[in-house]
């Protein structure tokens, strides 16, 4: 909705309202997805959190001085311009397009002088200061490999692009994706690993997973391979803190976020892939065993719970070994062999059989 907002419409609009008064760090990276995803409404949102900010008294550290404030104003009444503005119905006319004409030209200056130093306001199609920031925007048809400050690795997909500071903050690790990547991340509990794409977050300590998060796709994919993540939206309008709005993953799970009704589904992936060593693995090897036995060894195989009647399946007895087939391959052959059915619910297999006489 945000493509077609004006500078009125958001300064009505309650969410934009807290951010500019009273923002959070998940506010932040929330409105920096808008300016990424409609970097057009970028003159906009500045017009309307300059005029907020003056409204309610509030001037950041490094907003120009007064001197250079009259400088500017002298400016624009020897040039005799006034920027064209929609009324504003909160206040009257006259002292609201006098304030907008003032603040358009101070916030422009603003903007393109100050020192960027939050990757929260930045546009991804506006380079960022060298200094601070590293853009990495991979236009090759092979996936390239991204050394991130802590030792932590980004393997990013053709037409994707990852924004990070050079040195991470003293509390957190932040980066922002715009298309696909795979992390693997090194383990630091005091310090999270942030990924910010489109309108979730996921936060790890250091685990494997792959974000995909295409601008003109729907949903937006995370797939964890080894440890736990937590997946949620950049910004809740129902908890001060977003992530009890969202899932926590275990290997081998998935969650789909539709950007239309703000939506997670928590299913599995395409094809499960072992967790255990495979030594291990070598070992679940079974002959005439009853199907419960093996059903698991599976869920321990792949961390995925299945639920299923131990009574009901403990006279049913198969030989097999789990060393060669994905999870959904296996549990076809096991299915088949018993005349049982599954489904997967929310990240759970749901065995369904008659029994074994």
């Amino acid at each position: 909705m945000y493509q077609n907002y004006t500078t009125d419409d958001f300064l009505q609009d309650p969410a934009f309202r807290k951010w500019v008064l009273q923002g959070t760090p998940s506010d932040d990276a929330f409105w920096a997805d808008v300016l990424l995803n409609f970097p057009r409404q970028r003159d906009s949102i500045r017009q309307a959190r300059e005029f907020l900010l003056t409204l309610h008294g509030q001037v950041e550290a490094d907003f120009p001085s007064e001197q250079q404030v009259d400088l500017i104003y002298k400016r624009i009444l020897e040039n005799k311009q006034e920027t064209p503005v929609r009324p504003l119905h909160q206040w009257s006319g006259w002292w609201v397009a006098a304030s907008i004409s003032l603040l358009i030209a101070v916030g422009g200056w603003w903007f393109t002088q100050k020192d960027t130093s939050r990757i929260a306001y930045s546009d991804a199609t506006v380079p960022l200061d060298s200094r601070l920031f590293e853009q990495v925007v991979n236009t090759t048809a092979t996936v390239q490999i991204v050394n991130l400050p802590d030792g932590s690795q980004a393997s990013l997909e053709p037409r994707s692009q990852l924004q990070y500071r050079k040195a991470f903050a003293d509390t957190i690790r932040e980066v922002f994706l715009v298309g696909e990547a795979f992390f693997d991340v090194q383990k630091n509990p005091a310090k999270p690993f942030l990924v910010r794409a489109n309108a979730i977050t996921t936060k790890v300590l250091g685990t494997s997973f792959r974000v995909s998060a295409y601008d003109q796709d729907q949903q937006i994919k995370v797939m964890v391979k080894t440890g736990r993540v937590s997946v949620f939206p950049t910004q809740s309008r129902k908890h001060p803190d977003p992530e009890q709005d969202g899932l926590i993953l275990t290997p081998n799970q998935q969650a789909d976020f539709t950007k239309t009704d703000a939506h997670f589904t928590r299913t599995l992936i395409d094809k499960p892939i072992p967790i255990i060593p495979q030594t291990e693995l070598q070992q679940f090897s079974f002959r005439n065993a009853r199907l419960p036995e093996i059903l698991q060894a599976i869920e321990k195989t792949y961390g995925v719970e299945l639920i299923f009647d131990e009574q009901q399946l403990s006279n049913c007895r198969l030989t097999t070994s789990l060393d060669n087939e994905n999870l959904f391959e296996k549990m076809d052959i096991l299915c088949e062999a018993i005349g049982a059915t599954y489904k997967l619910v929310d990240a759970q297999i749901i065995i369904e059989s008659k029994g074994c006489e």
